[in-house]
């Protein structure tokens, strides 16, 4: 075959590909880029699942009033996830910069249980995360639907999904928050499901120790 048949080819075999990928798009089965990436669990407009967990890391489990009418930042880890890891800092910053306002929540998830606890407690302390953990929240992250990690929500005030880390090529999660926080507050809010660990009636000897946690641990 000579080089002139063979760029023939190529040319024709790009052009066909080139009308695959048109005629998927007209008939909605690729993704456009607004629309949110797919495998991040919720969409907006869900309702956010009750947070449930087994226990607590570096702080308390949050409560239905100390949520109710704020923006909540849901971050789901696992201490095996090295995007996690790497996404940390960036995610503590912007925490940093509404550390002082009362009305944005930040709060940790993992599916690993009591049985990996140690090393789920130094991924929280290597990682620097300052605010509380839930771990053995399984259940929870099985409502959220995401089929990756690191994952992240923005709930708005409303108690809904607003954002989630699929749209992070559309908005950033600092825009999600200032958008969520430029609402008015209604009287619902993300909910601790009844028989969820508290500080105050902690399931096993390990959640009432993560309970009391300082973030300096």
């Amino acid at each position: 075959m000579q080089k002139s048949d063979r760029l023939v080819l190529v040319l024709m075999a790009g052009g066909v590909l080139v009308m695959l990928l048109w005629m998927m798009r007209a008939a909605n089965l690729l993704p456009s880029s607004n629309s949110p990436h797919p495998g991040f669990g919720l969409a907006p407009g869900a309702p956010a699942p009750a947070i449930k967990a087994e226990g607590w890391i570096n702080g308390e489990a949050p409560t239905e009033e100390s949520l109710r009418g704020k923006v909540v930042v849901v971050n789901a880890w696992a201490y095996w996830c090295g995007y996690c890891m790497q996404d940390a800092p960036e995610l503590i910053t912007l925490y940093k910069s509404y550390e002082r306002q009362d009305d944005v929540v930040f709060v940790g998830l993992t599916a690993e249980g009591v049985a990996n606890l140690s090393d789920s407690r130094e991924f929280v302390k290597q990682a620097g995360y300052p605010w509380a953990n839930g771990y053995g929240a399984f259940d929870t992250m099985l409502q959220y639907g995401n089929n990756y990690l690191p994952a992240a929500w923005v709930i708005g005030r409303d108690g809904k999904v607003t954002w989630n880390l699929g749209m992070e090529h559309i908005e950033s999660m600092k825009e999600a928050i200032d958008r969520a926080l430029a609402t008015s507050p209604p009287n619902t809010a993300p909910t601790v499901e009844e028989g969820a660990a508290t500080a105050d009636s902690p399931k096993n000897a390990a959640d009432s120790l993560d309970s009391t946690e300082s973030t300096t641990e």
